[in-house]
């Protein structure tokens, strides 16, 4: 009986923090990091294209680096008749 009650507090102490919820101040947690792909047609430098880029910049500086945003230039995801559809 010993031995059952020792391998099912073992058991759930391996478990538990699988299904534990991490929380932002938790030391050693990890945090799901979202990419998000952004696409334009202007050249990497084009003046609007370095914008793009801080915005990217900021988007992750604001988000803890929960979201990296790519940057694909010169319509590299897409032909330019489907870039602004």
């Amino acid at each position: 009986m010993v031995k059952r009650i020792l391998v099912l507090l073992v058991a759930l102490l391996v478990v538990t923090p699988l299904f534990a919820e991490g929380n932002k101040e938790g030391g050693g947690e990890k945090q799901k990091v979202y990419t998000m792909r952004f696409s334009h047609g202007l050249p990497p430098t084009h003046p609007w294209a370095k914008t793009l880029g801080e915005f990217a910049r900021l988007v992750e500086q604001k988000s803890d680096g929960q979201i990296k945003v790519k940057v694909y230039p010169s319509g590299q995801l897409y032909k330019p008749n489907k870039l602004y559809v």
